[in-house]
């Protein structure tokens, strides 16, 4: 079988489609912060139904936001594509922690747990008062085998959790 050719206004279409997404991603909300933490607590594979409603419309909202389209991927198992979408926005922001964060996700979960403790230690620095990236570290260190360092890293993330007296 022969592939038919490309049709030439075909190259024109896919020009206006980016158009519109960047459009797009400049008008529809990103997620809060509090919302992402929410949905890395719950998004792993088989958990989507625990995804609150709110949280859900949230996603809704923002369906061309690489983070979302990355833990979508990452709740469905496919940890390649989450990948890909948590470095598209690596590229557009080095700085952002739920994308390291869910890079190391992704990494942990197709046996890389050294490249995704760095994924998670990059989280950590970007956003050191969020215990879910020291929890993506003791993981990936009990992954290597390092069980001190693990329960080191768990007992910091619960220090954080704690609520704190004023």
């Amino acid at each position: 079988m022969v592939p038919s050719p490309r049709p030439a206004w075909a190259p024109a279409l896919e020009r206006w489609t980016e158009r519109i997404a960047r459009i797009a991603r400049l008008i529809l909300p990103r997620p809060t912060d509090a919302a992402l933490s929410a949905l890395a607590e719950v998004d792993r594979p088989g958990a989507v139904d625990a995804v609150p409603e709110a949280l859900r419309a949230q996603a809704a909202t923002s369906l061309r936001d690489p983070l979302m389209l990355g833990r979508a991927a990452f709740a469905r198992g496919d940890y390649a594509e989450g990948l890909h979408h948590f470095g598209v926005q690596l590229g557009k922001n080095e700085h952002d922690p739920w994308a390291w964060h869910g890079r190391g996700d992704c990494l942990q979960l197709m046996g890389a747990p050294a490249e995704a403790d760095l994924a998670y230690a990059r989280a950590a620095a970007l956003a050191p008062r969020e215990p879910l990236h020291l929890d993506g570290r003791a993981n990936a260190a009990a992954a290597q085998g390092d069980e001190a360092s693990a329960t080191k890293l768990r007992s910091a993330a619960a220090e954080l959790r704690r609520p704190r007296r004023r």
